[in-house]
C-alpha cells in the first residue's frame, strides 16, 4: 500500500516526518517528541494507534518494539512521483477551467476551449511548468501567429520572463505577424534567453508549442483570426491599442478552440531543429561603441567625480580630466588627443589602487546613476540586436566600467582598453586604447577572424570618426548622435543617422 503525506499535519504525518530523520524509535518515544518538538496535545493511545496502523499498512516496520520506515515504502513513493512527472500532462487538463470537451485519443489530448483565454491560461501553465524545471532541458521553442500575452496578461508574462532568468531556460519564437503590436510584444520579451524572430512564414495551419518532448497545436478559429488582423493591422502605435476591448473581442469571446497536446520525441526534435535553424542561418552581428553612442557623453569624467567623493582621486587628477573635456568641446583638442590624455590622466589618477576596489565602486556609480547614464533607446536597441545575433562592444572605456554598464545592457561580448596590473592594483599605465580608431579597427579584426559573421548583413553604431573601422564593415552603418565631421562623412555616404528613439523603428524595417 502507498500512503501520501495529507498536508494537514497530523499524528500520521508526524511519526512519519519524526521516523525520517531519527530511528528506530518506541511508541514512547515518538510520544514524547510529537509533544516536545511539534506542540500537540496527543494522548500515548492515539499515538501508540496511529502507529500499529502504519506498521499494518506496511509503511513501518519493527524490531525489539522499535519502529522504522519501510524502504520498499519510500522506493514506491519516488517511483510514483516520477511516474506523476512524466505523465501529468495527460491529466493537468482535467483540472482547468474552460473546458468544454477532452477527449484522450491514444497519447493525445484532444481538448476543445469555450474561449482563447481559457486555452492561453492551459498553455502558459504547461509553460511555466516548462521553463521552471531545474533539470537539463531542451530549449522551448514556438511558432505563432503573434506575439499576444504581453498586452492582456503583462504580470503573467513577468512571471515567465522572471522564470527563464531564474533557471535560464533558452527560448526561440517564430512569429508570422511582424506589425507594431508584434513588435512591441518582442521588445518586451527579448533578453538573453529570449529570442525572436517576427515575419516568418510560419504557423499556417496551427501555432506550434514545444517543450522537451512535449508538443503543443493550437487551433485558432478563422473568426478569431480576423479578428486579430483588424486590431493589429490597424494600430500604427502601441498606445492607440484599448487593450480592455480587444481581450473582450478576442480572449473572452465565446468560441471553440482546440488544442491538441501529445508526446513525440522524434517530432518535437524535428520543430525545434527547423525553429532553431532560422536562428542559426545568417549569423549577424551588431558592433556598438559606449561613450556618446549609448551612454550619455564621456563616462570617465562623472565616475572620477564619484570616486573624488569616495576619497579615491585626488582633486588634481579630476581638474585635469575636467580640463580635458572642456578644451575638447571648445574645439581647442582634438578628439584623439583628448581621449588619450583622458585615459592616461585617469589611469595615473587610480594608480596604487585596488582592482577589487574600483571595480566594486564602477557597479556601485552605474547602479546609483542607472538608467540615467544611457539613452532613451539604448537597452531596447540592444535587446533586439540580441535577438538576431551577437552583440559586442568596442569602447575606449576602461574595463571596470564597460562591464558595469554591461550589467544592464547584457551584451554578448565587451572589448575594452585595458589599464596595467601589477599585484592586484592598478600601476598607473595604458596597456592597450580603444578609443582610437586603428586600435579598434585591429580590436574588430580580432572578432571577424575569431568568429564566422555575416558582414553584409551585420550591424554596426558609432558616434565619432573613430568607429569608422567598425560603420565600414557592415552593410548596416548607423551613426547615432554624430560629431560634426562623421555626420558629414555618414551624409556624404547615405548612412543612417539618428539622435533618438527613430533608430528603432528604423532596426525594426531592417530586419523584418
Amino acid at each position: 500500500m502507498i500512503s501520501s503525506f495529507s498536508m494537514k499535519n497530523t499524528v500520521k504525518d508526524n511519526i512519519i516526518s519524526i521516523l525520517l530523520h531519527e530511528f528506530p524509535l518506541s511508541v514512547r518515544d515518538i510520544h514524547a517528541i510529537i509533544k516536545e518538538k511539534h506542540s500537540k496535545n496527543v494522548t500515548y493511545q492515539a499515538v501508540h494507534k496511529t502507529v500499529k496502523q502504519l506498521y499494518k499498512d506496511q509503511i513501518l516496520l519493527e524490531k525489539d518494539r522499535k519502529f522504522f520506515i519501510n524502504q520498499k515504502w519510500i522506493l514506491n513513493i519516488k517511483n510514483l512521483i516520477k511516474n506523476f512527472d512524466n505523465e501529468s500532462f495527460k491529466h493537468s487538463a482535467i483540472q482547468s477551467k474552460g473546458i468544454k470537451n477532452l477527449k484522450q485519443e491514444g497519447d493525445v489530448q484532444n481538448i476543445t476551449f469555450e474561449s482563447l483565454g481559457d486555452a492561453e491560461k492551459y498553455r502558459k501553465e504547461l509553460q511555466l511548468q516548462y521553463i521552471s524545471r531545474k533539470k537539463h532541458k531542451s530549449p522551448y521553442c514556438s511558432q505563432s501567429q503573434h506575439l499576444k500575452s504581453p498586452i492582456v496578461y503583462s504580470e503573467r508574462s513577468i512571471k515567465v520572463l522572471d522564470e527563464v532568468k531564474k533557471y535560464k531556460t533558452r527560448c526561440f519564437l517564430l512569429v508570422r505577424g511582424n506589425s507594431v503590436i508584434d513588435e512591441w510584444c518582442a521588445n518586451y520579451y527579448r533578453n538573453d534567453f529570449v529570442k525572436i524572430k517576427t515575419g516568418v512564414r510560419c504557423a499556417e495551419l496551427c501555432e506550434l508549442y514545444v517543450m522537451g518532448d512535449l508538443i503543443l497545436q493550437l487551433y485558432i478559429p478563422k473568426i478569431l483570426k480576423k479578428t486579430f488582423e483588424e486590431y493589429y493591422n490597424n494600430v500604427k502605435d502601441i498606445s492607440e491599442l484599448n487593450v480592455p476591448s480587444f481581450h473582450k473581442a478576442i480572449y473572452e469571446r465565446k468560441t471553440k478552440v482546440r488544442m491538441l497536446v501529445y508526446k513525440n520525441t522524434e517530432i518535437a526534435e524535428q520543430i525545434r531543429k527547423q525553429t532553431l535553424s532560422y536562428f542559426e542561418k545568417v549569423q549577424r552581428a551588431a558592433f556598438f561603441d559606449m561613450d556618446g553612442t549609448l551612454v550619455r557623453g564621456i563616462l570617465i569624467p562623472d565616475f572620477a567625480y564619484f570616486l573624488h567623493k569616495r576619497g579615491m582621486i585626488k582633486k588634481e587628477y579630476l581638474n585635469s580630466i575636467n580640463s580635458l573635456i572642456k578644451n575638447y568641446k571648445s574645439n581647442k583638442l582634438k578628439y584623439n588627443t583628448m581621449t588619450t590624455n583622458l585615459l592616461n590622466t585617469y589611469a595615473l589618477s587610480i594608480k596604487g589602487k585596488k582592482v577589487f576596489d574600483i571595480k566594486k565602486l564602477a557597479d556601485e556609480f552605474v547602479a546609483k546613476q542607472g538608467k540615467n547614464l544611457l539613452y532613451d533607446y539604448s537597452i531596447s536597441l540592444v535587446r533586439k540586436m540580441n535577438s538576431i545575433g551577437k552583440t559586442i562592444m568596442i569602447t575606449g572605456s576602461p574595463r571596470h566600467l564597460a562591464e558595469a554598464i554591461n550589467k544592464i545592457l547584457n551584451m554578448d561580448m565587451i572589448l575594452t582598453s585595458e589599464l596595467a596590473v601589477k599585484e592586484k592594483k592598478y600601476t598607473g599605465k595604458i596597456i592597450k586604447n580603444l578609443s582610437l580608431e586603428n586600435k579598434k579597427l585591429v580590436a574588430l579584426k580580432y572578432i571577424i577572424n575569431s568568429r564566422t559573421f555575416d558582414l553584409k548583413n551585420s550591424f554596426a553604431f558609432g558616434d565619432t570618426m573613430h568607429d569608422l573601422p567598425l560603420l565600414k564593415n557592415v552593410g548596416n552603418p548607423i551613426t547615432l548622435n554624430p560629431t560634426s565631421d562623421l555626420l558629414f562623412y555618414a551624409k556624404k555616404r547615405k548612412w543612417s543617422f539618428y539622435y533618438d528613439n527613430s533608430v528603432l523603428k528604423e532596426i525594426d524595417r531592417i530586419i523584418r
